[in-house]
């Protein structure tokens, strides 16, 4: 905003020094600065009241993200599981069969062979 040089805050100590008096300054500067420390202190502490409701949101929306990832892995696990019961206990199902089956015969040629 704007800057007070060494140069301004001597001008305002003599004014003050002027206006106040020499007997009142003391006392005025070491009230203005236990204001100003009490002023400090608040405000650091809102800074971590602030900063500790950001982690904790943070940390909120995590475990939401965590928690619906967990949720649909488990729905896609239940899925596979249902699958594969319903492979392992369903009786396989025969292939229909040719009426002449073909088999290979060992043979440095490999030729088809019908098998009656």
């Amino acid at each position: 905003m704007f800057e007070v040089g060494f140069s301004e805050i001597i001008v305002i100590v003599v004014v003050a020094l002027i206006v106040i008096g020499p007997d009142k300054l003391p006392k005025l500067a070491r009230t203005y600065g236990l204001l100003y420390g009490r002023a400090q202190r608040y405000i650091s502490g809102v800074k971590q009241d602030i900063d500790r409701q950001v982690a904790l949101d943070t940390m909120k929306k995590a475990t939401a993200d965590a928690q619906q990832k967990l949720l649909s892995m488990q729905a896609s696990l239940l899925e596979v599981h249902a699958e594969v019961e319903e492979l392992v206990i369903a009786p396989p199902v025969a292939k229909p069969t040719a009426a002449v089956d073909v088999a290979y015969v060992e043979s440095a040629q490999a030729e088809p062979v019908a098998l009656k």
